[in-house]
C-alpha cells in the first residue's frame, strides 16, 4: 500500500536536516578533535582481561555503578551526583526530554556545538540562538534576555576553541529561571570547570565526555554531574541499560588510570603551542583552550578544498558567517608537520 510517509512525519523533523559526518577518503583525519593518541598497550591489555570476564549474555549494569565510583573519584563528588550517557549527546537528549520540550525555549550562543540545535529541534523546543560578542565571548544579558528555560553554554566552546568569562557564565546561572547546562568536553585541555559551582547553583548541571582527552572516542562515554535531585530526574528518562558493558569496563579502568592520560594531554597541548606559532606564519589562529585550533584566512574554502584532494581532512563550515573559518584537531607531530606543510604549499600557490 502506497503511503504519504512524509505527512505522518512531524512538521519540525521535515525541515531537520542529519547531523552531517563527511564520507571521504583521507590519510590524515584532523576534522573531529579525536586524540590522535591510542590507549597505552598495557592498559589495552587490562582492558582485554576486563572483557574477558563480561558474560555476554546478561545485560549490563543498568545504573553503571563501578563506573559511576570511578569518575566520583576522579571528581571528588558523589556517586549520585553523577550520571551516565551513551557518549554525551544522549544525555544533551535526556536533559532536553526532562526540561525541555514542547513550548520550552531552549538557548544556546552561536556559534557553537551544532548538536544542541539538533536535539532542542527534535525535542519540540522553541530554539534560540544568540550571536557570541566578536571576541567570541558571551553576553549574559543577551542570553538572558531570552527568557531560556534550557542554556546550553560549551566551555571551552567548540568551534571557537575558547573559554568564556567565568562571571558571565555565573551571572546566567545566578538569574536564569531554567536549567544552565556547561558542556565541559574539552575540560581536561582547559582545566576550568563550574563542578564545585554546582552545591551552589544547583541549575547547573556540566557535562563531560571520555571521547577527548581519554581517547574514548570509539566507546561512546559521557557523564553529567549535577545535583542530586537533578540526577533523579534526568535518570527517569533515561534509556535502560544505555551504556553497554565493554565500555563501561574500558572507561572504568582508564578513569583510574587519569594520571597516565594527563600525560598524553600535556603532550598535546605542547603539540598545540607549536602548531599555533607555524600557523601564525600563514593564517589567522584563534587562542586555544582545547585540543583543535580555530583560524581563518580568505580562501578557507579553496584550502579546505585543496586540502581534501591531499587526503587531509579538516572540518569546513556551512554557515555562512564562518565561511571563512576552517577548525583543525592537533594531531602527533608528524601528522601537524604534513598538515603544515600542505597549507605551505597551497599559501605559496596564491602567491
Amino acid at each position: 500500500m502506497k503511503m504519504n510517509i512524509q505527512g505522518l512525519v512531524r512538521p519540525e523533523i521535515r525541515t531537520l536536516e542529519p547531523y552531517f559526518v563527511p564520507e571521504v577518503s583521507y590519510d590524515l583525519k584532523l576534522d573531529a578533535m579525536e586524540n590522535p593518541y591510542d590507549l597505552p598497550g598495557d592498559l589495552k591489555k587490562k582492558i582485554l582481561q576486563r572483557i574477558k570476564q563480561i558474560s555476554f549474555n546478561r545485560y549490563p549494569d543498568a545504573k553503571g555503578m563501578a563506573l559511576r565510583k570511578a569518575i566520583a573519584g576522579y571528581l571528588k563528588v558523589s556517586p549520585e551526583e553523577v550520571l551516565l550517557g551513551n557518549g554525551s549527546d544522549e544525555l544533551i537528549l535526556a536533559i532536553l526530554l526532562t526540561f525541555g520540550g514542547w513550548g520550552k525555549r531552549i538557548v544556546y550562543p552561536v556559534p557553537t556545538f551544532t548538536v544542541y540545535g539538533l536535539l532542542a529541534q527534535i525535542t519540540g523546543g522553541i530554539k534560540r540562538e544568540v550571536f557570541l560578542e566578536e571576541d567570541f565571548q558571551l553576553n549574559a544579558r543577551k542570553i538572558l534576555k531570552e527568557y531560556p528555560d534550557v542554556i546550553f553554554i560549551a566551555n571551552p566552546n567548540n568551534p571557537t576553541s575558547n573559554c568564556f568569562n567565568k562571571d558571565e557564565i555565573l551571572e546566567i546561572a545566578e538569574k536564569s529561571r531554567g536549567i544552565v547546562v556547561i558542556d565541559e568536553a574539552y575540560f581536561e585541555f582547559s582545566n576550568r570547570s563550574f563542578i564545585n559551582q554546582i552545591a551552589e547553583y544547583e541549575n547547573i548541571i556540566v557535562l563531560r565526555t571520555l571521547s577527548k582527552a581519554f581517547g574514548l572516542a570509539g566507546l561512546r562515554v559521557g557523564y553529567m554531574v549535577g545535583s542530586r535531585e537533578v540526577i533523579k530526574e534526568v535518570s527517569k528518562v533515561k534509556l535502560p541499560y544505555n551504556v553497554n558493558a565493554l565500555s563501561q569496563a574500558a572507561a572504568e579502568i582508564i578513569v583510574k588510570n587519569s594520571k597516565r592520560i594527563n600525560k598524553t594531554v600535556d603532550i598535546i597541548k605542547a603539540e598545540r603551542a607549536a602548531l599555533m606559532e607555524e600557523l601564525k606564519k600563514m593564517v589567522t589562529p584563534y587562542p586555544s583552550e582545547t585540543n583543535f585550533i580555530l583560524f581563518s584566512c580568505t580562501q578557507a574554502q579553496e584550502l579546505y578544498k585543496y586540502l581534501l584532494k591531499k587526503k587531509i581532512l579538516v572540518k569546513v563550515f556551512s554557515e555562512s558567517y564562518l565561511r571563512d573559518y576552517l577548525r583543525v584537531t592537533v594531531g602527533t607531530p608528524p601528522e601537524n608537520k604534513k598538515f603544515l606543510a600542505e597549507v605551505k604549499n597551497f599559501m605559496r600557490g596564491k602567491k
